[in-house]
């Protein structure tokens, strides 16, 4: 069985796991906040986000050494998810409250690959969430693929602006890339919603 989990406990989620390197940098921020954009609707964002940072923040505080911050993390991630990841996905996977088991991996995956450094206790991490909402394997593994193949798009993105290609070039590579972006997305919704294409 899969399970949903409350919305603002996958946010914290996304934080610790924005965090676990105990640096958060410019591109996490920017993916957090285009899902927390997503998650809450018709709330006062700033407000939530500033509640959820400050809630996380008090929990790792002070720790400085990087095998106590991903014990510490870990075990945060475990409450979260022992304490408001357990609600029957066929149920309450539709209400406003909670969110999918499938976005709320992809989007942990989303946050983890942002920075392009997708690192051993961001795996670990991931793959505790993956085993207690019971994400299958073959979600889990298509998601991967189809998050690395977004990550080297974006890299390639990155690239292209600093080659000395025209302008135009440019814009015609970079629209290529971006097709193929909007491609993985609607993959990524097929996935979670199992439509057929």
């Amino acid at each position: 069985m899969a399970y949903c989990i409350d919305k603002r406990s996958a946010l914290r989620v996304y934080y610790y796991v924005m965090y676990v390197d105990g640096l958060i940098t410019e591109d996490e921020v920017s993916a957090f906040d285009e899902i927390l954009n997503v998650t809450i609707k018709d709330e006062d964002i700033s407000c939530i986000k500033s509640s959820i940072i400050s809630d996380c923040r008090k929990k790792i505080k002070d720790i400085k050494e990087k095998k106590q911050l991903y014990s510490k993390i870990y075990d945060e991630v475990n409450y979260e998810l022992n304490q408001y990841g357990r609600y029957d996905s066929d149920i309450m996977a539709y209400t406003s409250e909670y969110v999918k088991p499938e976005w709320f991996v992809w989007n942990l995956l989303t946050i983890a690959f942002s920075d392009e450094e997708y690192i051993d206790e961001e795996d670990r991490i991931i793959n505790l969430v993956v085993r207690k909402m019971g994400l299958s394997k073959d979600k889990f593994d298509e998601f991967y693929m189809l998050i690395k193949c977004a990550s080297l798009i974006e890299k390639e993105k990155k690239w292209i602006t600093t080659t000395d290609k025209t302008e135009d070039e440019i814009q015609n590579v970079i629209s290529v890339l971006d097709s193929d972006l909007k491609s993985i997305k609607k993959q990524v919704n097929l996935i979670v919603y199992e439509e057929e294409e």
